[in-house]
């Protein structure tokens, strides 16, 4: 049977994912619209989705820090506008 070779999956650590929520955050996003796979990729990446999600692949590791310092910078840049703002509206029981 031919070995099968898997590159070692990085996981994003929860700190990080309240890292990015607290940048999103600033933005007035709605938390139900920002996505964080667990799964660590690569560079990382930023993306709004057609759905209106903003998709957010953060690298793992080491890699986490240098990308995190310029993602307020690229979030900036994006356009946000499909992405729902939170609401200050709470819901009565």
């Amino acid at each position: 049977m031919p070995s099968v070779r898997r590159e070692a999956q990085r996981l994003v650590e929860p700190e990080q994912i309240a890292r990015i929520h607290q940048t999103t955050d600033r933005f007035g996003l709605n938390r139900d619209h920002v996505v964080v796979p667990l799964v660590a990729l690569g560079d990382g990446a930023e993306l709004v989705l057609p759905d209106g999600k903003l998709l957010i692949r953060p690298p793992g590791g080491a890699a986490f820090d240098p990308w995190f310092a310029g993602l307020d910078a690229r979030l900036a840049q994006m356009d946000l506008a499909k992405v729902p703002r939170r609401t200050s509206r709470v819901a009565s029981a």
